[in-house]
């Protein structure tokens, strides 16, 4: 497949949206995962087990798993920018809820659990919509380098939610950061606001082995025929499963087995998000390798790490998530980029849906497991077995990806 002609040119830099589209990311997603943790810590306290946070996670899951396919439909029909509006709106009511029903004396852990399923149906709107945009308004030959500030925003702020929040609930308190959430919301939308409408779409000829040419989108150019699109997917759902297990057995590690505080909890991600930011800044460098392998080596080489993350106390558990999270922000960002470079803009929606709601399942059921072993057991063979199942995936949907020539095709670029 080669591009003839281009009918508009190539972007030369970064649009307004691209500029505007990473700071929004990262804040919505600080938010969402700062809402998590501060829901996880209060149930922590109130039940001391980490079932209580696999219940509140499984209870997230629910909604995005039920709605995930039809709001990545929703995406593929009506404008993106919108989608993502609203859904930021939602978040930021359902963050201000929790603090005043605390304040209103009502239980806290049904308001908990209601405005932590809202968050939830919202954030299941935004993951098609959002990633639905970055096909429509980045342009494919700079794809990969967004990407890869993309997938560190959104990791960065899933680790370093743990680190602002644990600092400001030691500090002020929950409540205080519950406001801080919603405000972070309300933020996110502005930037979105600010992107503007959704532009003329840019076209390219492109001519196919046989000499046939045909009119498509810019950003479909180098899109394949016949990607392993499911297979893929397996494999960008196993970075959510990642961040999702950390955020649950880090918290019980440090603040039952070790005994320590939010402050630790906070210190200990902290750790994990410069390793995050680091990784991505390095990604550049191993690029030329190709994602596939990159995202096969980093996932297993994470495995390994995360397998003995509890075996060294504290000291040890801050370094080896920092080391953890350099090698998953490569593996993150890899797949990301094959599964964006495998779908055809029109289909974005509906495919980052089935995606989201497949690593979200994933995710449940994977930490319900473990939450159930690591009370029943111990916390530290709970990593081991987070180590396994991080590195045996890896390794099997590597070899399936690798087994027959036209996947093998699919995935080396």
């Amino acid at each position: 497949m080669s591009v003839s002609s281009t009918l508009v040119p190539p972007a030369t830099g970064p649009s307004l949206a691209e500029r505007l589209f990473v700071p929004a990311n990262f804040i919505a997603n600080l938010a969402k995962n700062a809402q998590l943790l501060a829901a996880s810590i209060l149930l922590i306290k109130a039940e001391k087990t980490a079932l209580a946070v696999a219940v509140l996670v499984v209870a997230n899951a629910i909604p995005t798993v039920g709605l995930s396919l039809w709001f990545g439909r929703l995406a593929d029909r009506f404008d993106r920018r919108t989608l993502c509006l609203v859904s930021d709106v939602v978040s930021a009511v359902a963050a201000l809820a929790l603090p005043l029903w605390m304040l209103s004396g009502a239980p806290v852990n049904a308001g908990i659990y209601v405005t932590n399923f809202v968050l939830a149906v919202s954030a299941a709107l935004f993951v098609p919509a959002s990633n639905a945009m970055i096909k429509e308004r980045v342009h494919a030959d700079r794809l990969g380098a967004f990407n890869a500030r993309f997938e560190i925003s959104t990791q960065a702020a899933a680790l370093i939610s743990a680190a602002v929040g644990g600092f400001l609930m030691k500090a002020v308190g929950i409540e205080p950061v519950l406001y801080f959430n919603a405000v972070c919301f309300v933020v996110s939308a502005l930037l979105f606001f600010a992107m503007g409408r959704k532009p003329a779409v840019a076209t390219v000829e492109v001519t196919d082995a046989e000499g046939k040419t045909t009119t498509v989108v810019a950003a479909d150019a180098g899109t394949p025929v016949r990607a392993p699109i499911v297979k893929i997917s397996v494999l960008f759902a196993l970075v959510l499963v990642t961040v999702t297990l950390s955020n649950v057995l880090n918290p019980v590690f440090v603040l039952e087995t070790m005994k320590a505080s939010e402050f630790e909890v906070g210190l200990v991600d902290a750790f994990a998000g410069i390793g995050f930011i680091v990784g991505g800044l390095f990604y550049k460098k191993i690029a030329k390798l190709g994602n596939f392998t990159i995202a096969i080596g980093a996932f297993v080489l994470c495995g390994l790490v995360t397998a003995f993350q509890a075996s060294f106390g504290l000291v040890g558990m801050m370094a080896l998530l920092g080391v953890g999270a350099f090698i998953l922000c490569n593996a993150a960002i890899a797949t990301r980029t094959l599964l964006m470079t495998s779908i055809s803009a029109d289909r974005v929606g509906r495919v980052f849906g089935a995606a989201n709601a497949f690593r979200v399942a994933f995710a449940a059921v994977a930490t319900l497991t473990l939450a159930q072993f690591a009370d029943s057991q111990n916390v530290e063979y709970a990593f081991f077995a987070f180590g396994a199942l991080i590195a045996g995936v890896a390794i099997i949907f590597g070899v399936l990806l690798w087994r027959t020539p036209a996947e093998r095709r699919a995935v080396s670029w």
